[in-house]
């Protein structure tokens, strides 16, 4: 549920920026240069998420990243275009947190031979559950007349109970450690 839901935040919002850049007044240049230089520079903060990892477990990479996700669709609702840099910093932080949480997640986790396994099935699961973006995008086109106000406010909302995630994470890495003390 945590990655099928960060991945709609990507899917719904990476489909609506070029929209809002757009109605803030944007000549092309963020629409056409910096929304897909900066938005899809994700690979910039790849290492520093690894090291979060390494330091501070996947509960903190997890909670990182439910943060990013909430930060990235309120800065959607800066109200300059010169803003708006912000917002595409946050996409690329958001995305380089849920892929390098998710995918190392299953290799840290798990042994190697069901990481195959085990990525087709949450992808697939991940997949249907993006389907949902279509609705949204109905919404927001037909009933709202292009607002995407409550749209957000609702996906922010819905970012708090993952935050579930992250506390499961760690109290397993919590009773793991304990149960690897014990003399067996």
């Amino acid at each position: 549920a945590w990655y099928s839901f960060s991945l709609l935040v990507v899917s719904f919002l990476g489909g609506a920026l070029p929209t809002l850049l757009t109605d803030l007044g944007d000549p092309g240049v963020y629409v056409k240069w910096l929304y897909p230089v900066v938005g899809g520079a994700a690979y910039v903060f790849n290492p520093l998420i690894g090291v979060l990892l390494e330091r501070r477990g996947y509960a903190a990479g997890c909670a990182l990243a439910n943060l990013v996700s909430a930060l990235y669709i309120a800065a959607t609702f800066l109200p300059s275009l010169q803003a708006q840099v912000v917002t595409l910093i946050l996409c690329a932080l958001q995305k380089a947190c849920l892929f390098t949480v998710f995918f190392s997640f299953f290799a840290h986790y798990y042994p190697i031979e069901q990481y195959g396994s085990l990525l087709a099935l949450t992808t697939a699961a991940a997949a249907i559950f993006g389907l949902l973006v279509f609705p949204l995008i109905y919404l927001v086109t037909h009933v709202l007349k292009n607002d995407y106000t409550w749209p957000f406010v609702a996906l922010i909302v819905l970012t708090l109970p993952l935050y579930a995630a992250p506390w499961a994470m760690y109290r397993f890495d919590k009773a793991r450690a304990s149960q690897a003390l014990m003399p067996k």
